[in-house]
């Protein structure tokens, strides 16, 4: 989650993103980005324990990707958000770098974890 941290200094200075000065939409941007984002990635990381094969693996976390997008717009259209040139192609490069950057992260320390026998 660090990553989404970074993103969001890197972002918010580079005033590519401005946020709603109305204190509600401003707590709804602020939890979906520390909260909701992140819960979201996670649940869906540990889905792909579950899936059995490479192509499950990969459209899940393409269906993260995808929603996460999703929210994305959705908080820009309900004016919580107003990001400076905005596109669809900009929304999913930024979510793929965070997803698979996270993802490959979580592996390295789940096969730490196994190589310790502590899971």
């Amino acid at each position: 989650m660090l990553t989404l941290n970074i993103s969001w200094i890197v972002v918010v200075n580079l005033q590519w993103l401005k946020v709603s000065t109305s204190s509600v939409k401003y707590w709804n941007h602020t939890i979906q980005w520390l909260l909701f984002d992140p819960l979201l990635i996670i649940s869906l990381f540990d889905l792909t324990l579950k899936a059995k094969s490479k192509v499950e693996k990969v459209t899940i976390l393409l269906t993260a990707i995808i929603l996460l997008t999703f929210f994305q717009y959705c908080f820009i259209f309900l004016g919580v958000v107003r990001i400076q040139h905005w596109n669809v192609a900009f929304s999913l490069i930024q979510w793929i770098l965070i997803v698979f950057i996270c993802y490959g992260f979580w592996k390295r320390y789940r096969k730490l974890l196994f190589k310790e026998e502590l899971i």
